[in-house]
């Protein structure tokens, strides 16, 4: 079941015609029970499908528009059974879906689709700038393996990233939060002056071993990136996630600390009640150059980097080749 809680936020992407696009689930669910939508079908003429799942359960989803409206139907037994609470009422989530919150499908152009509701910016987003695109070395890694997994890898992209940040050293926590249900890929804490940052890197494996300019290696990625605001209505709510998960993997004999522990977790939650919270959220993806993206890729990073600039002024930075 999904209780009952504050707003959250599922993300995946949609293609329908020449645009792609994010799918947003905002609803009201519990705060250490989130669940991740995704689009399972990339059909510019069929009915969109899209999973609902978590660590326990995945379930299908299907919306239909036609003439008369729109509808949400289930496609098995699971999400026939998925139920969520809602003002002191257990519903069924089809029901949901259909007649209180829909889930949201933002395109790369900043439109959306709300059940059968579409919307158009007004405006085009301004466009990313050279300074927001980080060019790193990759030559020891495999750019096509996105995970260093329970083994830390050595050449996968995320072992890549915690290495560098540790080089830096100025963050108390740096936190291997890949998974379903992950705030990002890599969660890092910096204790600064009177202020805390916090910094999420989204990663994401290029779908060849050359970088080149395929927009594919971007969909997901910017999907994540953008559901990451949340974290920014509540920061303090890191915390007890980050001990949920952790904990979690306490229980199949290993840790996800790189940097820092609970200890040092404590003293940043106390601080947190006192200091200012800032957020910098990065894009990770070797699969792409710095000097040679697509006109679709910069369109789609510009959407994006628009999108966290205008909700809670956080600068979006791309580390790719």
């Amino acid at each position: 079941m999904i209780t009952s809680g504050e707003w959250c936020w599922g993300t995946s992407f949609y293609h329908i015609g020449s645009h792609y696009g994010f799918l947003f689930f905002r609803c009201p669910t519990s705060f250490y029970n989130r669940p991740d939508l995704k689009i399972v079908n990339q059909s510019t003429v069929s009915p969109i499908q899209f999973s609902v799942s978590s660590d326990a359960f995945e379930g299908m989803f299907e919306l239909n528009i036609n003439e008369k409206g729109f509808g949400f139907y289930p496609l098995d037994d699971v999400s026939k059974n998925l139920s969520i609470r809602y003002h002191r009422n257990t519903l069924p989530l089809q029901e949901f879906f259909n007649n209180h919150y829909q889930p949201l499908i933002k395109f790369v152009d900043g439109s959306n689709l709300e059940g059968n509701l579409y919307l158009k910016l007004n405006n085009a987003p301004v466009l990313i700038s050279q300074d927001q695109l980080y060019s790193l070395d990759w030559s020891n890694t495999d750019i096509t393996q996105e995970s260093q997994k329970k083994e830390h890898r050595a050449d996968s992209i995320q072992y890549k990233i915690i290495e560098v940040l540790k080089t830096q050293e100025k963050y108390s926590i740096i936190f291997d939060d890949d998974g379903k249900g992950e705030i990002a890929d890599i969660v890092a804490i910096e204790e600064a002056e009177q202020k805390i940052i916090v910094s999420l890197f989204h990663c994401k494996f290029s779908e060849s071993k050359t970088p080149g300019k395929r927009i594919s290696d971007l969909y997901e990625v910017c999907g994540q990136a953008e559901k990451s605001i949340k974290w920014c209505q509540d920061p303090m709510g890191l915390i007890p996630r980050i001990v949920e998960r952790e904990k979690a993997a306490n229980t199949k004999s290993y840790s996800r600390f790189q940097v820092g522990g609970y200890r040092k977790l404590k003293e940043i939650y106390n601080k947190m009640k006192v200091y200012q919270t800032e957020f910098n959220i990065s894009i990770v993806q070797p699969g792409i150059m710095k000097n040679d993206l697509s006109e679709d890729s910069i369109q789609l990073l510009s959407v994006t980097s628009s999108f966290l600039r205008d909700t809670y002024g956080i600068n979006l930075t791309i580390l790719c080749s």
